[in-house]
């Protein structure tokens, strides 16, 4: 049902962290190894799955792609999709 992005060579894109800022519109950043990686069809796709498992349907909704580390907090409780 769910596929990943192409590869770009032998580089893959690894969204390692998202969270969702207090900004407005409603604005979610996602922290991947290589925002430059990151085609705009796999933008669209992580919108759209944004916006279905979330409720984002009627509202504007910004995606903001940055490098992020490997290393996260993972005692942290993340909502799942």
């Amino acid at each position: 049902r769910t596929s990943p992005p192409a590869d770009t060579g032998s580089r893959r894109v690894r969204v390692i962290v998202a969270y969702q800022d207090e900004a407005r519109p409603a604005t979610v950043v996602l922290g991947v190894n290589n925002p430059q990686l990151v085609p705009s069809s796999y933008q669209r796709y992580l919108e759209n799955e944004l916006r279905r498992g979330f409720g984002f349907r009627s509202v504007p909704l910004k995606l903001i792609f940055t490098r992020a580390s490997r290393k996260i907090n993972t005692r942290t409780k993340v909502k799942s999709w």
